[in-house]
């Protein structure tokens, strides 16, 4: 398959910025070791049991017939062709202001297409660096039509390697049966230079 991502950053001023980023355009094909199955006789309609008109043969047969009923709409066919699917591209859009050097507040809006059905979120975000190698952020966020959605993140930095993880949802594992989603990233980057900004 093939995927594309593109960022830009556009500074106003020294203290605000704008940011505008396309995600996952792309697609991946399947042509390898690909099983296929399809059934285009879909339609079932289960009628119900009387269960208290039977005794326990007679619902056991019963329950049998419908069974194999259903088995007998249920038969695939398969194939081996190959297919293709599109990924789910995202576009993102931000701005950022500067409070001082340690302290910035930001907007990001973000629309993903999945299923062609778009999904927009809108997030408030605060960040925060303690020093030149350990800061962190809070946000708030609106997405998959939810308002409670409180999330953040820190990050590590240790010579040209930053670590970092963050969350949009750190409410989901306390209300598991109502939370609709949450994410959870983590990774490795690669930092280089800065020696001048520091100074």
């Amino acid at each position: 398959g093939f995927a594309l991502d593109a960022a830009a950053e556009y500074y106003l001023d020294d203290r605000i910025s704008l940011t505008a980023s396309m995600l996952n355009f792309g697609y991946i094909k399947w042509d390898a070791d690909v099983k296929n199955f399809e059934n285009s006789n879909i339609n079932y309609t289960f009628s119900g049991v009387d269960v208290q008109a039977l005794d326990k043969d007679q619902f056991s047969r019963e329950l049998a017939s419908k069974l194999d009923s259903l088995k007998d709409k249920l038969s695939f066919k398969e194939s081996s062709g190959s297919y293709s699917a599109r990924l789910n591209p995202q576009l993102i859009g931000g701005v950022n202001m500067a409070l001082n050097d340690f302290n910035s507040v930001g907007v990001l809006a973000r629309t993903e297409l999945i299923s062609k059905i778009l999904r927009p979120s809108f997030t408030a975000y605060y960040q925060f660096k303690v020093n030149h190698w350990l800061g962190a952020t809070v946000n708030y966020s609106y997405l998959n039509k939810s308002l409670v959605n409180l999330g953040g993140g820190f990050c590590v930095k240790g010579g040209p390697l930053q670590f970092y993880i963050t969350s949009d949802n750190f409410l989901a594992p306390l209300a598991l049966s109502t939370a609709k989603g949450v994410q959870l990233r983590f990774g490795i980057n690669l930092a280089f230079g800065g020696s001048e900004a520091r100074k």
